[in-house]
């Protein structure tokens, strides 16, 4: 038995059918298996980068400004965690006890790296070369008051009589500073100071100059002045 189509069932009849492509999502487990692979990937980095670096060390900073000539108290210090040049971890501290007591030999600034070659013993030593004299002068003597401890001075004679002025020490370290008479460093009275000069002699020549006529102190500008013309 033979069956035909009519033209209106062709017309019905199935065409074909569409594929439409599907998009699979990552599971579960691969998501799970990707965080493993990347935790592990930083424990790797971490674990490198504590065997390559240096570890930091608390170091000693100061904590607020010391002059040069004070003495360092636990209250002047503080420590900081840093990792440090090998050269430079050899001439910092990390105890407190190592510099408690010691001279500040340069002004020391807030977060400044406390350094051996910055510091000295406290403990005078006699057989040292250099040496310290107090001196009261008038404040127009001492370039007007306008002097800081640490500051670099010349020292120059200033005879009674006639005569020529000298320079009998240069470069003398201003180690302390104060006023005298409860007056205020500026004001028109005098001025309490101790000037650390080179050796013995410096400091005769400066003792005798200042009892037999007089001394004045002579500070570096921080202007840059060209030579007058002429």
């Amino acid at each position: 038995m033979t069956t035909t189509l009519q033209l209106d069932e062709l017309d019905e009849a199935p065409r074909g059918r569409a594929v439409a492509s599907t998009v699979s999502l990552p599971t579960g487990r691969a998501i799970v298996g990707g965080l493993l692979v990347a935790i592990s990937a930083l424990g790797i980095f971490a674990a490198h980068r504590s065997v390559t670096s240096e570890p930091q060390t608390n170091w000693l900073v100061i904590r607020r400004a010391v002059p040069a000539g004070a003495r360092i108290t636990a209250d002047d210090l503080a420590l900081a965690p840093m990792r440090l040049f090998g050269g430079t971890a050899k001439r910092a501290m990390s105890d407190p006890r190592q510099v408690v007591g010691r001279i500040a030999l340069v002004p020391l600034g807030s977060g400044d790296l406390v350094l051996r070659s910055s510091t000295a013993t406290s403990t005078r030593d006699s057989t040292t070369s250099a040496r310290r004299v107090g001196l009261t002068m008038n404040v127009a003597d001492a370039v007007g008051g306008d002097l800081a401890v640490g500051d670099r001075v010349d020292v120059v004679a200033v005879p009674k009589s006639d005569g020529s002025t000298r320079v009998i020490v240069r470069g003398a370290l201003v180690s302390s500073l104060g006023a005298s008479s409860g007056a205020s460093v500026g004001s028109s009275d005098e001025v309490r100071l101790n000037l650390d000069v080179p050796n013995e002699e410096a400091a005769r020549l400066v003792i005798d100059a200042h009892k037999k006529g007089g001394i004045t102190l002579i500070a570096a500008s921080t202007m840059n002045l060209s030579e007058p013309s002429r």
